[in-house]
């Protein structure tokens, strides 16, 4: 009596993880996932990108780099998106095919941060050669470590017609 041991493995498609974006700021962002081959080679890898839960409008196609992957392990991949608009919840999901089909990550929601304020206080200290501009900014906290840029704008004529901007000290 013989026995004979057969072993069947069966094609799997892709494995898809979408990860937390990165670099998150009021116009842009850094799409993260892996995408497992499962052995296969996997091809037709991308984001979508919209701002709306189900994805029924207002939605973006995203290329991501590298767009394929092949072997058993995860492959990073990524994508900078720019034009978001300041204080925004999107909602991204990440999709890989390979000859056994297409999967399609959960989905992930992340909001821009709030466009950064800014006023102006009274002129202080005049003089017939200077004055002191006063004024206030609230930065939008985000978390690309952007900064905020100040400045004033002051000119002779009520429309601001040939103005001068001064930046802070």
């Amino acid at each position: 009596t013989s026995t004979t041991t057969l072993t069947v493995t069966y094609a799997q498609a892709p494995t898809v993880t979408l990860l937390a974006p990165t670099s998150v700021t009021g116009t842009g962002a850094t799409l993260n996932a892996t995408v497992n081959a499962n052995g296969q080679n996997t091809s037709n890898i991308y984001l979508e990108l919209s701002i709306s839960s189900t994805f029924a409008s207002d939605t973006s196609t995203v290329t991501v780099s590298p767009s394929t992957a092949s072997g058993t392990s995860n492959t990073s991949v990524s994508a900078a998106v720019t034009g978001l608009v300041f204080q925004t919840t999107y909602y991204v999901r990440a999709f890989a095919t390979n000859a056994t089909g297409t999967m399609t990550s959960l989905t992930y929601s992340f909001t821009t941060p709030a466009a950064p304020f800014a006023s102006t206080s009274a002129v202080s200290d005049t003089s017939t050669t200077g004055a002191t501009l006063n004024g206030s900014v609230i930065g939008n906290g985000d978390s690309g470590g952007t900064s905020t840029t100040v400045v004033f704008q002051y000119s002779l004529n009520s429309d601001m017609s040939s103005a001068i901007e001064v930046s802070p000290a």
